[in-house]
């Protein structure tokens, strides 16, 4: 079922990869592919993402920024290392839960086990390509020669016409997309946690790669949550070394938001399972 959500957000994708070569100064190789063409240029290794895009696009206004990526293939074997870790760990607590006659805890660290395992994945250096201020803000605007680690690189980018929906999965009897603008309270019912659910707070990542931890009981709704924001320099962050701050999200998902239904008594593992969230590929 998982699968079938993604494939609804394949259409008009505008894709650009880069290859930074091992040399400082050597130029810097770029193919830009569109659903319907494929462009090969070579750029000025000091050249920004910036300076690229204002050559290239002719109306910004086409492209759903917000909804951009900036992927490292490098990252992404970081970000796969981890799933294989995490999903290693759901596989030991389920088998756990069987050899204590847990058989319906078994089965729901198992369904999300199988999600979890189909998910596509991409490590985001930038989750959210900020078009507009890339050649007014330095930190926004990464050189396209960039460190060896960051050699292989792909921009993503959707149409801004294509509406991303909002996930609901997890410790769920069916993940659901939920139209943007619907209320987190609805947007769970509908989901129907199941019973070994954690119903104090959900996991909800936003489209721009800033993981909240929500209030979503009757007795703490008046409870700050912990937002956790994506940091372009530092993409990836084990979770022990998180750092929140209290902070009162709006209550109403937007487009491309995920709500993760964690599972009781998996704190660590709710949040690790939270952060590769965050890298999963809306495009593919």
């Amino acid at each position: 079922m998982m699968n079938r959500m993604f494939q609804t957000l394949v259409a008009g994708l505008l894709i650009v990869s880069f290859t930074a070569l091992a040399q400082q100064h050597h130029p810097v190789t770029l193919t830009w592919k569109t659903a319907t063409s494929e462009h090969n240029y070579t750029i000025n290794p000091n050249a920004t993402l910036g300076d690229f895009l204002a050559q290239q696009v002719n109306d910004p206004t086409v492209y759903n920024w917000a909804a951009s990526r900036l992927v490292s293939d490098d990252l992404t074997r970081q970000v796969e290392r981890e799933r294989t870790a995490v999903l290693a760990e759901l596989n030991l607590q389920k088998q756990s839960a069987l050899s204590s006659g847990e058989s319906e805890r078994a089965a729901a660290l198992n369904d999300i086990r199988s999600w979890l395992a189909a998910l596509p994945l991409a490590g985001s250096h930038f989750i959210g390509v900020p078009f507009y201020q890339l050649r007014a803000h330095k930190n926004f605007n990464p050189q396209m020669q960039l460190p060896k680690q960051r050699t292989q690189l792909t921009l993503v980018s959707p149409k801004t016409q294509n509406v991303i929906k909002a996930e609901v999965v997890g410790a769920v009897n069916s993940p659901i997309l939920v139209e943007p603008g619907t209320d987190l309270g609805t947007a769970l019912e509908r989901a129907q946690p199941n019973p070994h659910a954690l119903d104090s707070r959900v996991w909800l990542i936003k489209q721009n790669g800033t993981v909240i931890h929500m209030p979503a009981a009757v007795y703490n709704q008046n409870q700050a949550a912990v937002c956790y924001r994506h940091e372009t320099a530092l993409p990836w962050i084990d979770v022990e070394q998180w750092q929140g701050i209290d902070c009162w999200p709006d209550e109403a998902v937007n487009e491309g938001d995920i709500i993760f239904v964690g599972l009781k008594n998996a704190v660590n593992l709710n949040k690790r399972i939270s952060q590769l969230l965050k890298h999963r590929a809306i495009f593919q």
